[in-house]
């Protein structure tokens, strides 16, 4: 039995590590503890677990933890094994993203980003313990799951990635609001200084864009036609059959130079990717690719490029990668930029993967 006469077994060491922390008065992040654990139970009443159900038990509260995580990318952490003392549910905020103000410990970037983080942790935390997709060893952590229920709390993770790409809104906006919490002012806003309203994550499809697929013969004329699929279909100047213009390379008989190689066209989004993948690496050192990081996972180039010419969603997700790398705040401009840079490419690659094997 423990002091407060409950079976050991049956003991939840929770309550009173909290309330260690919230006490611990000589220590710099006794203050912030107490305001996020408060937080972190507002937001699972208001947000996550608001309805008492009686075929489970309640959403598990976090276990709030500050700790040097070794790369400046990363706001915070959500635990998904056991912590070294056994715990399970551990929130990990990165003391490499607080300042000294007035004598104390303050999160660098102001308390709607430090609770907008806050929340997308607790996210994480909900998945595991309620979600029907809850993550497994080797598979993204931000998967479609996760970014749906982030979507409806107001929060915007990129897929796969996780960071925020734009300021929450929605419900979350509303209780900063009640609680008088100043949003920040780097809202994403389009010419004119409008906000942007467009929604990120479910494009709509662009209008004026031509449904017609594009098809290129031997002499290099180009048609369009209303068939995916067009076999057989010969240009009468050349004599050499119509093939799809996805700018990949295909054989095509010119008898112009029948030892001319059809030029491969790299896609813009990939030369973009890969002059980021450089940053940071010394002369000396060859740089890694887009195209050499699929071929590792088993992705040939035909293939890497026709996801990026026919599947939307993945070059859309692309696109928002390579915005992230290029305004990233925490680059260090040292080796480190491009390890994550591949990383991250890595991750959208396996998701895609996955996705394909899921579907066909």
């Amino acid at each position: 039995m423990s002091k407060e006469g409950i079976p050991i077994d049956d003991f939840d060491p929770k309550p009173a590590i909290k309330r260690n922390a919230e006490n611990s008065h000589d220590w710099e992040y006794s203050e912030d503890a107490q305001n996020l654990y408060g937080m972190a139970v507002l937001f699972k009443d208001r947000f996550l677990d608001p309805i008492l159900l009686t075929d489970r038990g309640r959403l598990p509260d976090p276990v709030i933890s500050f700790d040097d995580l070794r790369n400046k990318k990363t706001l915070a952490a959500y635990t998904v094994h056991r912590n070294p003392q056994g715990l399970l549910d551990e929130i990990t905020f990165n003391t490499a993203h607080y300042k000294r103000e007035d004598g104390k410990r303050v999160w660098a970037w102001g308390k709607w980003a430090q609770l907008e983080t806050l929340l997308h942790e607790q996210v994480h935390l909900w998945q595991q313990n309620f979600g029907e997709h809850p993550v497994k060893p080797g598979h993204s952590t931000h998967n479609k799951e996760f970014t749906d229920k982030c979507e409806s709390l107001g929060l915007h993770p990129m897929p796969h990635i996780g960071c925020h790409t734009q300021v929450a809104d929605g419900v979350f906006a509303q209780l900063m609001e009640e609680m008088g919490i100043e949003r920040p002012k780097d809202v994403p806003r389009e010419e004119g200084g409008k906000p942007n309203k467009k929604d990120w994550f479910r494009p709509e499809k662009e209008k004026g864009k031509s449904t017609l697929s594009k098809y290129t013969c031997g002499c290099r004329e180009r048609v369009r036609v209303g068939k995916k699929d067009w076999p057989g279909a010969i240009c009468k100047a050349c004599g050499t059959e119509y093939v799809k213009d996805d700018e990949l390379t295909h054989v095509i008989f010119d008898g112009r130079n029948d030892e001319e190689e059809p030029k491969k066209v790299t896609p813009q989004i990939i030369q973009e990717l890969n002059e980021h993948l450089k940053e940071g690496l010394p002369d000396d050192l060859e740089a890694p690719t887009v195209e050499g990081i699929a071929r590792k996972l088993g992705v040939n180039k035909k293939t890497l490029y026709g996801w990026v010419k026919n599947d939307q969603e993945f070059s859309k997700t692309l696109e928002r990668l390579k915005t992230v790398q290029k305004d990233d705040p925490f680059k260090t401009g040292s080796i480190e930029d491009s390890q994550v840079n591949t990383m991250m490419i890595a991750l959208l690659l396996i998701e895609r993967l996955e996705t394909k094997s899921k579907y066909s």
